[in-house]
């Protein structure tokens, strides 16, 4: 599996999983795309579904990247939700996040350690606010005969 790293700012955050980012592509081009956080599961809504999504993540998350500069290591495309969004870790400074001593051993597993670079889901996980699980918890319907 190729990776692909890129910087971006963040423009907004569509559910607890999932950020609107801007990427930069390289001379001077620029891409909105959706990045969802690989590794982790949140209990959220599908960012298609309507529902709005005011869990503690959401707000974390919006309080500490929304308008901040990431980097991105992209793992894999998808299209669900009708919609195309990546795959992908997400990395940013500590001094964007009010860091606390528990979160400094996260950045020691980075590929961005030289940087000092903590990623987004580590912190989301350390912090309670998400579970390690990639996959999503599927909803089983039983229809019974009458």
């Amino acid at each position: 599996m190729k990776e692909w790293f890129f910087t971006g700012r963040v423009l907004k955050v569509i559910n607890g999983r999932t950020i609107q980012v801007e990427v930069d592509l390289g001379f001077e081009v620029w891409k909105r795309v959706n990045i969802q956080f690989d590794r982790i599961w949140v209990d959220s809504p599908p960012p298609d579904s309507g529902i709005e999504d005011r869990s503690e993540t959401v707000k974390f998350l919006e309080t500490h990247l929304k308008n901040k500069d990431v980097s991105i290591v992209t793992l894999r495309k998808k299209n669900r939700f009708k919609s195309i969004y990546y795959l992908a870790e997400v990395y940013i400074a500590p001094r964007d996040l009010e860091i606390q001593a528990l979160d400094i051993n996260l950045a020691l597993n980075s590929p961005f350690k030289r940087e000092g670079l903590l990623n987004v889901s580590d912190v989301l996980v350390r912090r309670g606010l998400a579970d390690y699980s990639a996959r999503e918890i599927p909803r089983i319907v039983v229809k019974r005969r009458c």
